[in-house]
């Protein structure tokens, strides 16, 4: 299991093998990349990874050059507004000092 992963998802249009790492890596964030530039496709892949992987936050970037901070189990903005779209949210367990917001 992984904290934080990025997948590059310009692979096929079914997105197998991509939801294939997640269901092995098990992260508790994933981040898409690679989309080149298709906001719309980043958004369809986490709808559906979403659905199959209820327990992954999946984030990504607004617009090219968003900035963010992983640390401690969080995603946090650096420009001091929000510039990740949360699909989906994990809620780590009382141990953990941080939340996916």
């Amino acid at each position: 299991e992984f904290d934080l992963i990025f997948l590059s998802i310009f692979g096929s249009p079914s997105y197998e093998g991509e939801l294939y790492a997640v269901e092995k890596f098990k992260p508790s964030v994933m981040l898409p990349m690679h989309y080149g530039a298709r906001e719309a496709r980043a958004e369809e892949f986490v709808t559906l990874a979403q659905i199959k992987f209820p327990k992954t936050g999946f984030w990504y970037p607004l617009k090219q050059g968003d900035n963010f901070l992983y640390k401690n189990g969080g995603i946090f903005p650096l420009s001091g507004k929000r510039i990740l779209r949360p699909l989906s949210y994990h809620v780590f367990d009382s141990s953990s000092k941080a939340q996916v917001h």
